[in-house]
Parts: structure tokens; sequence; C-alpha cells
């Protein structure tokens, strides 16, 4: 019932999905990466599923318990099937490496997602590129660069839509505050924010 559960809510929908729920049933049932790759039938079943989506959720799982080529695998096979959720979160992973080549296919990923308010902000801020910026702005509803960037942050932080990494919170932190001195805004609350977070010791799920 805990995995039934994890999988219901690591949705291949951005708009459905709590990873944070997901997580907090894996646990609950003391489901490791270990048993989810080894034991776990339904997670079996839809690994080898032909579905994009069935891979998109098992990824999720899998990067949820640190399961990392595992995770990067199944996003590649769905992005290859033309899912853009598979898409994205394989950019993200290569995106974030430390490797130019990687770095490069990252994007050439996340570029397949404009539809997306996340891969068009790494696009956009990576480029300074303001189409990418503009779309994002768009789809957001957001005028002002650093409060898109700040969004983006608390999408990091909270770890709902996408696994939580505290790391790459403070990077748009980071830039969201920078474009906020410069156009002359008042950082306090953004500060506190990242002077909260910077106190704070936690195992991030999502190594990318």
């Amino acid at each position: 019932s805990y995995i039934i559960k994890a999988f219901k809510y690591a949705a291949p929908q951005m708009e459905k999905r709590n990873l944070k729920l997901a997580l907090s049933f894996l646990r609950k049932g003391r489901i490791n990466g270990q048993y989810l790759l080894s034991n776990c039938s339904l997670y079996s079943q839809k690994r080898n599923s032909k579905n994009p989506k069935d891979l998109v959720s098992c990824g999720l799982l899998a990067s949820l318990l640190n399961q990392h080529e595992e995770a990067q695998l199944l996003f590649l096979k769905a992005g290859k099937k033309g899912n853009e959720q598979g898409c994205l979160l394989y950019g993200l992973y290569m995106f974030h490496s430390d490797n130019e080549e990687s770095i490069q296919i990252g994007s050439s990923y996340l570029a397949r997602c404009m539809s997306n308010p996340i891969a068009l902000l790494h696009l956009g801020l990576a480029n300074n590129d303001f189409f990418y910026l503009r779309r994002a702005s768009e789809i957001l509803k957001i005028e002002k660069n650093h409060e898109m960037f700040e969004w983006l942050g608390d999408c990091f932080k909270l770890g709902a839509i996408i696994p939580q990494n505290y790391k790459l919170a403070l990077l748009w932190y980071g830039a969201s505050l920078r474009y906020k001195e410069e156009e002359g805004e008042d950082p306090k609350c953004l500060l506190e924010k990242i002077n909260l977070m910077k106190n704070v010791n936690t195992v991030m799920s999502f190594c990318f």
C-alpha cells in the first residue's frame, strides 16, 4: 500500500506531483533503494513499461532514494519517447554535472521543454537569453526576473515538484539576489531566507 501511494504522488504530470508525500510513504513503508530495485514487483513492472509516464514515475522514486544512475537512465528513456518531463529531469541531471559535454547535452534536452518554466529559466539564465526568460514570465505570470529566480529556488528548497536540493536552491536565490540588487530592490527578506538555509544541515535527495 505504501509503494502504491508513493507512485500516486510521484506523478508524471508536474501539477499532480508531491514528492515530499511520495518520500514520506517510502519511509513509512521502510522502502529503501535496494528493496525498490530488487524486490518491488510494482516498480519492476512499471520500469519495464513502454509508457514513458511510468518511466518518469519510477525515475522520480529512484532519485528520491538516491539511485541516481537508475533515475537518469529512466528519464533518458522517457525523454527519447518524447515525454517532456523525461526531457526536463534528464536535462537537469546533465545540466548540473561538472562535465562540459554533459552540460551541453543537458541544455539540448531542456530546450525540448519550451512549455516548462523550470527549463526556460535554466536556459535563460545560463545564456542570458531574453526569449527564454520572457517565455517563462508569460507562463508563470511573474514579471520580474528576480522573482522568477526566487520561485525556482523555492521549488528546489521545498522539493514537491522537483526533488529537493538545497545547493541548487541557494544557487537560484543567489541569482535572484544579484538581480534584486541591480534593480535597487530591498534584499532583506531574501537574505534572511538564504541565511536560514545555510544553517540547515540536510541530506540532498537529488544530487545533480
